[in-house]
């Protein structure tokens, strides 16, 4: 079997993507932005109970001093750090896999005309070496 074969195709791209840390900062926002949605679950479904009990009721459940303006004004802090949370992660994961995707294609690209410019004068007349079947397969 070919030596190329036996490897991943992750393998293969992962010497291109430049810089490298990128890649962590863009896993690292990944899981941040994956988080968020079970807590986001969590706090939805603890203002949900809260506004499914009576407020004639509300004593017995939750205790004689409870005060659910102050409940609501927290959990609503917990969903706006949420918001934001997931605006910056999301935001950052978007920009470091959009600057490894260019940085692969344009050293591929590169390493593509490269290639070609090197090949003998002779390989250009064959129809399959067509300047229209090089230039897509830049592309």
């Amino acid at each position: 079997m070919d030596e190329n074969a036996k490897i991943s195709s992750f393998k293969k791209i992962y010497k291109y993507n430049e810089p490298k840390i990128l890649i962590v900062v863009a896993i690292f926002m990944s899981a941040i932005s994956g988080a968020s949605q079970p807590i986001f679950g969590v706090i939805f479904s603890k203002v949900m109970n809260l506004l499914t009990v009576p407020l004639a009721y509300i004593p017995f459940v939750y205790g004689a001093g409870f005060d659910m303006q102050d409940e609501m004004n927290k959990y609503c802090l917990g969903t706006f750090f949420i918001a934001i949370s997931c605006f910056i992660s999301m935001s950052l994961q978007k920009y470091c896999f959009g600057t490894l995707g260019e940085n692969v294609t344009l050293k591929i690209r590169k390493i593509l005309y490269g290639a070609i410019l090197q090949k003998e004068i002779g390989f250009h007349d064959f129809r399959e070496n067509g300047t229209s079947v090089l230039t897509s397969a830049m592309a």
